[in-house]
């Protein structure tokens, strides 16, 4: 665990976890979030951080929450509770903006 209670090994395996679910390859999920197959590899691995705009594609293109990811909490959302992970994004890219 790092200072932010984050387990990003265990964050890595809930994405792999939840893709194979979904029978999605790397590949197949990399091309979803707009990523590379070897990112996802080194995210599932717990290597890499995605940025808070790629973890927010994460959330959406394996229709889970932001919490699941990150902490586990066992509840998957449906496209329309998923509106958090667009809110994120939408702030996201507003930022960017200025």
């Amino acid at each position: 665990m790092n200072g932010n209670n984050v387990d990003f090994m265990s964050m890595g395996k809930r994405i792999r976890q939840v893709r194979e679910e979904l029978n999605l390859t790397q590949s197949a999920l990399a091309a979803k979030v707009r990523t590379s197959t070897s990112f996802v590899g080194h995210l599932e691995r717990g290597e890499k951080l995605p940025s808070l705009e790629v973890f927010c594609r994460f959330c959406e293109a394996l229709g889970v929450t932001a919490d699941y990811l990150l902490c586990g909490r066992k509840h998957m959302c449906n496209k329309a509770d998923c509106g958090v992970v667009k809110d994120l994004a939408e702030l996201v890219e507003q930022y960017r903006g200025e």
